[in-house]
């Protein structure tokens, strides 16, 4: 009975840890324009957004795409800034 409990005290506990950090995920705010049951249509103000494309393997892939989105973020482009 007492490993039953445990059990579920600690998926209580994964679960409201989740919802706590899952809830501060930072979003663009947006407008809605026109809403169904299906989709909503929205309006997004203007942003800045740095990307790029790499191939290989998943995990090497995700390493190299971070590596290079990250050194262009903290100063590593044209303008240095």
């Amino acid at each position: 009975m007492v490993p039953l409990i445990s059990v579920i005290g600690l998926l209580l506990l994964l679960w409201t840890l989740y919802g706590f950090f899952s809830s501060r995920v930072e979003q663009a705010q947006y407008k809605v324009v026109q809403k169904s049951q299906e989709y909503e249509v929205r309006m997004y103000n203007a942003r800045i957004v740095a990307e790029t494309t790499v191939t290989g393997a998943y995990e090497g892939a995700l390493r190299e795409g971070f590596r290079i989105v990250a050194g262009y973020i903290f100063g590593g482009n044209v303008s240095g800034e």
